[in-house]
């Protein structure tokens, strides 16, 4: 498998090419070449490097409260990967309530 490199300044961003190679017309199957694990920064509050790969955790809605002096609610969140870890907890602003 090959490895492109780009260079973006100070770092270098790791780009990953899916190949597919079929043996014969009589064969449906593709063989397909694992992806390249990305180098590239893995940031924002949703992202973790797990395994030398960039993973988006999934969002995990816990709880609200109502803010009785600006009017508004705390919806409260933390995120999940897949190797079981968690964020800390965060929340955001919203007038019209929370998905819980």
């Amino acid at each position: 498998m090959k490895k492109l490199l780009f260079g973006m300044g100070s770092a270098a961003l790791l780009l990953t090419a899916l190949t597919y190679t079929f043996h014969s017309k009589a064969s449906a199957e593709p063989k397909v070449a694992a992806p390249a694990q990305v180098s590239a920064p893995c940031t924002g509050e949703a992202y973790k490097l797990i395994n030398g790969v960039c993973q988006e955790g999934v969002k995990v809605w816990t709880r609200s409260e109502f803010d009785n002096v600006q009017h508004y609610y705390r919806c409260y969140y933390y995120y999940k990967w897949s190797d079981g870890s968690t964020s800390q907890e965060y929340y955001n602003i919203n007038y019209a309530g929370c998905i819980i």
